[in-house]
């Protein structure tokens, strides 16, 4: 069983954690930087994060466990990032990124 939202975007435009049960989230930036943890999801999941306005700031995005990497860091306009939850070990993977920086 599936315990996602379907339809329902995260907004995010201040520093927290990138909502696991959304099924996509939005960053808006100003000027200044963000950050997020994002947590381990179930396996199977996957998870659109995509940056839609930045006045020059960034969102640094934390998983808990990323496969190939630490962070993910959102820096400009149309930066997009689609994850895949591929198990307890190897955690999110990346399956498709447009512009994200992966640390």
């Amino acid at each position: 069983t599936h315990f996602f939202r379907h339809g329902i975007p995260q907004a995010i435009a201040t520093s927290v954690a990138v909502d696991v049960v959304a099924y996509c989230s939005t960053i808006t930036c100003g000027a200044g930087n963000l950050t997020g943890g994002l947590p381990n999801g179930i396996v199977g999941q996957t998870k659109y994060i995509t940056m839609i306005a930045t006045s020059g700031g960034t969102f640094v995005c934390t998983p808990t466990l990323l496969n190939g990497g630490t962070t993910l860091t959102f820096a400009q306009d149309g930066d997009a990032c689609t994850l895949l939850f591929t198990d307890a070990t190897n955690g999110w993977s990346i399956v498709g990124n447009n512009g994200v920086a992966v640390a």
